[in-house]
């Protein structure tokens, strides 16, 4: 990356060097994303989109991804599907506006899954789990 913006005019100005400072990272962690990810968004260079806060990714990476500003890379990040680094390349604004009835939905599948996950993990310590083969 240094290489890349040594490349640069003397002249330019921090803008110049930052757009350009953020070019370069893209772009090298899209290559490194085709090369080493496992992820099935390797092919896109790592590039998963834009997606919501909640609901559409697992709650690590999606808090993760959040607490990061455009063109930061996170430190590891453990999911149940592996390990990830993230980089945000941008942010969109929420829909204003949103009805509840529109949202009801979604509302009810996030709260439900995260009131599930604590009932999970206040209740496995303290779980006897038998599995019984079925009755002939």
């Amino acid at each position: 990356m240094a290489q890349g913006l040594a490349k640069l005019p003397p002249d330019s100005d921090n803008l110049a060097r930052e757009k350009e400072r953020g070019r370069l990272m893209e772009e090298s962690f899209g290559a490194m994303a085709k090369q080493k990810s496992a992820c099935p968004s390797k092919d896109k260079g790592g590039d998963v989109g834009a997606f919501p806060r909640a609901g559409f990714m697992v709650e690590p990476f999606a808090k993760a991804a959040f607490d990061l500003k455009p063109y930061q890379m996170s430190d590891v990040v453990a999911t149940q599907f592996g390990y990830h680094l993230i980089l945000v390349t941008g942010r969109q604004a929420g829909k204003p506006g949103v009805k509840f009835e529109d949202a009801k939905e979604v509302v009810r599948d996030i709260y439900g899954g995260r009131l599930r996950e604590s009932l999970i993990a206040q209740l496995k310590p303290k779980a006897t789990i038998a599995i019984n083969p079925p009755p002939k």
